[in-house]
């Protein structure tokens, strides 16, 4: 839960330095993890010849809200994000989510092939560039 946390706290709009930090975040944490990947711009990936593997796919960036979430509180099973000023804002969840799916499979040992693009809320620039 700590690395979706952590992922939730990046305001990752596209062309910006949030996007940049997220990128970078998770190629540390690949490169902790001996996680085997590529980068093409802020694109990140792991493909093998086998063309049966399924491929997993996120994105690293978010529509601009209120601001990067600073605060959560769980209510239920629901994470809600909140800015400096306590005020709700998008924790980007869309794809997020995605991302920690994958980063969780890879933790877990699974040899898995994925894609995390860039700029998908912008007409999914990094993945039609892959």
């Amino acid at each position: 839960m700590k690395d979706l946390l952590k992922l939730y706290s990046f305001e990752s709009v596209h062309e910006t330095e949030g996007e940049e930090k997220i990128f970078k975040w998770i190629c540390k944490w690949l490169d902790l993890h001996g996680v085997k990947y590529q980068t093409m711009g802020k694109n990140i990936y792991h493909l093998t010849e086998d063309s049966d593997n399924v491929i997993f796919s996120a994105h690293l960036d978010q529509v601009k809200t209120n601001g990067p979430a600073k605060y959560f509180r769980r209510c239920g099973g629901i994470i809600k994000g909140y800015n400096e000023r306590w005020e709700r804002t998008s924790l980007g969840a869309d794809d997020k989510n995605g991302v920690w799916c994958i980063l969780k499979l890879l933790e877990m040992g699974c040899d898995i092939d994925f894609i995390i693009s860039e700029g998908e809320e912008k007409g999914c620039i990094g993945i039609s560039a892959l």
